[in-house]
């Protein structure tokens, strides 16, 4: 199924991805009664209505659901699950970092600063900008100055024009001690060439950024794995996928932990329909952060490529109890609903996401399809003819009302749709106008 590219109302989140929280399914909450009154028939149209095994689900990370209490304003339960996952020892820096954020978006900067400072105690550098940002906003010149210093001193240092345009720092600008930070050389010759990719692709200037990575020839290898990533993104914008996945691979040479770059790959892979390949470079993302709702939609799209719909149907499911009231995870979950002939389920969802954004040409589509699989052809024919509407070169919904229009014995309607999609472009729609109506 064909859709178009559409805006996403993203889930606010202590990373800039989505996160979740699980809370009980509304299809049960409304059998609830059902079970109580009759067990066995409840039994029945539980089963009939989830339409899937228990044990397919992919494992829902603790840091996930932190996030979600976090994102749902269930702030001591976010921190509780975090404090558990520093107590483990594993990964300690990472959910220190998170927790710190947290606490600063809670008001409790000081406990946000011993987080940072502990993490900082156990990776050396990876916590400095944020503890010079932090030290910032409460205009602590002497600590921003001593945390900014040791940021450009280690690998995790930020690039000059991202430090600049930092709105904390700008009390610093016109003083004496700014003046003499910048005194020194922090930065090299390629780490400078890097930051002018970084504002090439920044600003979306794809053939800017390969161009760059070009003219650098062999001595790319200076480079860091970012501008890898950046050259890989870029291709990948431009559809060039072979080149795309080499430097994803190069990227990923350079860092094997990033679990970004993963994911991109993985991006690359699913848009080339090699979903096998794209579900293993999703679970290495998911593994790297298990704290990010993202890897497991795009891991979600990857199963539903290779047919493993219950899979797909149980993270979906748990997924949108997480946070039931995120666009993309809703539409997710429509997606393999209607994978799994769960027509029904899949349109109350749509019809959620289409109350908060009626014109969306995504979610029109799924609910057409729905319609036209449950028989609601009237229900069907307004949503193409709304589509059409607004998006008349689309030759997939000419294709579709067209076939609709046959279903219904409309056949003079059902050429005309054929034939207009076969004139942008639709082979299927060119057979069909020559078995049926003689073109």
């Amino acid at each position: 199924m064909k859709k178009q590219k559409k805006k996403n109302n993203n889930i606010t989140s202590i990373r800039p991805y989505n996160a979740l929280h699980l809370f009980r399914c509304k299809a049960f909450s409304r059998l609830q009664i059902l079970i109580k009154w009759n067990t066995a028939i409840g039994l029945c149209l539980l089963l009939i209505l989830t339409h899937s095994p228990v044990s397919a689900q992919y494992p829902i990370h603790p840091a996930l659901k932190a996030q979600a209490f976090w994102v749902n304003q269930q702030t001591d339960s976010a921190l509780a699950i975090l404090s558990q996952l520093i107590e483990g020892k594993h990964n300690t820096e990472k959910w220190l970092m998170i927790r710190s954020q947290i606490y600063f978006k809670n008001g409790q900067t000081s406990e946000a600063i011993n987080d940072l400072l502990q993490a900082e105690k156990k990776r050396p550098g990876i916590a400095t900008y944020m503890l010079a940002k932090t030290y910032a906003l409460k205009c602590d010149t002497a600590k921003t100055l001593l945390y900014l210093e040791k940021n450009l001193n280690y690998a995790y240092k930020v690039t000059k024009n991202v430090i600049m345009q930092e709105k904390s720092f700008y009390f610093l600008h016109k003083t004496d001690q700014w003046k003499k930070l910048w005194e020194k050389e922090w930065y090299n010759r390629y780490e400078y060439y890097e930051g002018e990719m970084r504002y090439q692709y920044e600003a979306g200037n794809w053939t800017g950024v390969i161009n760059m990575m070009a003219d650098m020839g062999k001595n790319a290898r200076h480079l860091s794995a970012h501008a890898f990533y950046m050259t890989a993104m870029a291709y990948l914008k431009l559809e060039n996928y072979a080149a795309a996945l080499n430097y994803f691979s190069l990227a990923l040479s350079k860092s094997k932990k990033e679990s970004l770059y993963y994911a991109a790959r993985g991006d690359c892979y699913l848009q080339m329909k090699n979903y096998a390949k794209a579900i293993d470079d999703y679970t290495q993302a998911i593994g790297l952060s298990p704290e990010i709702p993202a890897y497991y939609l795009q891991y979600i799209r990857a199963l539903m490529g290779v047919k493993k719909s219950d899979a797909a149907y149980e993270t979906a499911l748990a997924m949108s109890q997480l946070f039931p009231a995120d666009n993309e995870v809703l539409y997710v979950f429509a997606e393999v609903a209607y994978q799994n002939k769960l027509y029904l389920q899949a349109l109350t969802h749509i019809n959620q996401l289409i109350n908060t954004s009626p014109d969306d040409s995504a979610y029109l589509h799924l609910r057409a399809l729905c319609y036209t699989k449950t028989a609601m052809i009237t229900q069907a024919l307004k949503d193409y003819d709304k589509l059409l509407q607004k998006y008349p070169h689309q030759p997939i919904y000419w294709f579709e009302r067209g076939w609709l229009y046959f279903q219904i014995n409309e056949k003079q309607k059902a050429c005309s749709d054929w034939q207009q999609s076969a004139r942008l472009g639709s082979p299927k729609a060119s057979q069909l106008l020559w078995e049926n109506c003689g073109r």
